[in-house]
This record gives structure tokens, C-alpha cells and sequence, in this order.
């Protein structure tokens, strides 16, 4: 079940968060912001890191209980990663993630609405049939996320 998946998924992203450093990146102004139903917004931008494309979908906290939330934010996480023309590749494996399969442009997501921490990696949660899995990132969160 999805809970259980997702309880997985939880231990996995405070491991990765422990043993993985942060990568040399400086967050700009957001390519795109949507808001979030509930409140909050997430923002959405386009870097370049060694020659590799990557997509950053924060959400920033809306307030609500994360596991009320989560199926929200994931629908506008799909939803959002659609409209910029990203193929969505869901992994909880870091180097997987920053590789990325070929043909793929990598999404790294950070920030939810559980345990937000500037300077700290984060994770948005993504649906992958029935099963939760944790989209994991070495981009630190900036400040007031």
C-alpha cells in the first residue's frame, strides 16, 4: 500500500539526506509558480548542471498536514512536470537521479510540508502506480523554504 511505500520512502530520503552532499547550485527567481489547492504554491525551475537539463519542482510549505496533502501536491507536481515538457523519472537512488536514464530530463524536486529546512536537501514525493517513491535531491533548499 501506498502508506507503507511511503513509510519506505521516508527512511530512504533521511538516509540519502545524511550521506549525500549538497551540489554547487544557487537557486534563481522561479521559472514558473502555480498555486496549490489548500494554499501554498510550488515553483518550478530550469538549470543546467553539467551539461545535464534538470527541473526543480519545490513546494513551498502550504501549511496543511503533509500526509492529508500529499495526493494534492502530487497531482500538481504530475500535472506541473506536463506543462514543462518533462518526462517524470521517479527514483530514490541519488546517482540514478543525477545521471538520469538517456533520453530522460531528470526531475529533482525538494521541500514538502512535513519537515522543511533551509539548507537542507529535500524530497516531493511522486506516484508511481500504487507506490509512492521519494524524488530525492542534493540542491540545498533556500531560505524560507
Amino acid at each position: 500500500m501506498c502508506s507503507e511505500n511511503m513509510e519506505t520512502s521516508l527512511e530512504n530520503l533521511r538516509r540519502l539526506t545524511q550521506e549525500v552532499a549538497p551540489l554547487d547550485i544557487e537557486l534563481p527567481a522561479p521559472d514558473m509558480v502555480w498555486p496549490l489547492e489548500g494554499g501554498g504554491s510550488a515553483h518550478a525551475y530550469r538549470i543546467w548542471k553539467e551539461d545535464r537539463f534538470a527541473v526543480i519542482l519545490s513546494v513551498v510549505d502550504s501549511g496543511q498536514p503533509f500526509a492529508r496533502h500529499i495526493h494534492a501536491q502530487v497531482e500538481t507536481i504530475t500535472v506541473l512536470a506536463g506543462r514543462l515538457g518533462v518526462k517524470m523519472h521517479h527514483t530514490g537512488d541519488m546517482d540514478e537521479a543525477l545521471a538520469g536514464p538517456e533520453n530522460v530530463d531528470v526531475v529533482l524536486g525538494l521541500g514538502d510540508s512535513l519537515k522543511v529546512t533551509p539548507g537542507r536537501p529535500h524530497s516531493v514525493y511522486a506516484m508511481d502506480g500504487e507506490e509512492c517513491v521519494a524524488l530525492a535531491t542534493t540542491i540545498p533548499a533556500a531560505e524560507g523554504f
